[in-house]
């Protein structure tokens, strides 16, 4: 439970999550939520690839599109 608390709290201070290959075997995933008008997650943009195509060292770059690409999405909510 503590590990799991620390984790969210990383990801909120980050703004993105990475899956290192814990739900399935030399696959690596990034994500970022898709908020709505309040503020709230309604969906996420991820990006999963081989860990050969997404390596640990890439995850801030990934992270940085992704989350771009999530922000763009949730500005569709706040019209």
């Amino acid at each position: 439970r503590t590990a799991m608390l620390r984790e969210v709290a990383q990801i909120r201070e980050s703004g993105y999550a990475v899956d290192r290959a814990e739900g399935l075997t030399g696959v690596h995933c990034v994500a970022a939520a898709v908020l709505d008008r309040h503020g709230y997650p309604i969906g996420a943009i991820t990006i999963s690839g081989p860990e050969s195509r997404v390596p640990e060292s890439e995850f801030l770059r990934v992270a940085q599109r992704v989350m771009a690409a999530a922000r763009a999405t949730s500005e569709c909510f706040n019209a």
